[in-house]
């Protein structure tokens, strides 16, 4: 809620600059300090300077939206009582702007708020269809939880977008021990999602069984266990159970996971 302007133009917390400055003190310019006479301290500096930005911006928020609802009344009135050019060029200002990841939201966003002034029936019932048109085509996205970080590959990403769906074949057949054999194939998620890797291969086992083991439990009745791999759908690879599933997907892709007493 905080405009940038804002915190750019706030001073620095002297208390924050003086622990800063006394943990470049110990460290002595080097990165690294396990191991340092100094480590306990630096460590504790870290977290007493983490504490104290968290709170400053908490206050700031808090602050600027106590000062923002308080003067808004009076910026309507002013903004009402001004004339027409200075009312057009305050409107202008004040138009928020629309910065979002997901382009059927962004898309959303600007047909509800950029409306004609004297809109006709016609106007209306285009713009209900194409919003509706718009809501279905979010609603078919799914939205995964944020990653604290996406690991960078060292060799160069494909440069993909929602409009244009990644080839199958830049998915590799090998995959890392620390992907997802399921999400790699969800068409809904994102390349970075596709091929996310986890730190170790028991946290992408939780994950596994935590997403998807009911999933595949549930089509193991119907003998309906298909690979999700893009090449293996490609290829149409169809399973028999979760064993087989499993030991499918150690064998061709160089994953491995739990057998099924793990899983319960």
């Amino acid at each position: 809620m905080v405009p940038k302007q804002v915190w750019e133009s706030l001073p620095p917390d002297p208390e924050i600059e003086a622990l800063k400055q006394r943990r470049e003190i110990l460290k002595d310019g080097r990165y690294r300090y396990k191991g340092q006479e100094n480590e306990e301290e630096i460590r504790v500096l870290s977290g007493s300077i983490r504490t104290k930005q968290a709170q400053r911006v908490s206050n700031v928020e808090e602050q600027y939206r106590q000062y923002f609802f308080y003067n808004r009344p009076t910026w309507d009135i002013e903004r009402q009582a001004a004339g027409e050019e200075e009312l057009v060029e305050l409107e202008e200002a004040w138009q928020p702007e629309i910065d979002l990841q997901i382009s059927e939201r962004a898309e959303l966003a600007e047909a509800f708020l950029f409306q004609p002034e004297v809109p006709t029936f016609e106007d209306m019932l285009e713009s209900c269809i194409h919003a509706v048109d718009v809501m279905f085509r979010l609603c078919q996205k799914r939205e995964t939880p944020r990653r604290t970080r996406i690991h960078k590959r060292a060799q160069v990403q494909p440069n993909i977008t929602d409009a244009t769906p990644p080839d199958p074949h830049i998915f590799p057949l090998l995959m890392l021990k620390t992907q997802c054999p399921r999400c790699i194939g969800d068409g809904r998620l994102s390349y970075q999602e596709r091929t996310f890797t986890y730190s170790r291969p028991a946290v992408m086992n939780d994950h596994f069984e935590r997403a998807h083991v009911r999933e595949i439990r549930d089509l193991e009745h119907d003998k309906l266990i298909f690979c999700e791999h893009p090449t293996c759908v490609e290829e149409g690879v169809k399973l028999d159970d979760f064993d087989h599933f499993r030991n499918h997907v150690q064998t061709v892709h160089g994953v491995w996971l739990r057998p099924r007493t793990s899983v319960g």
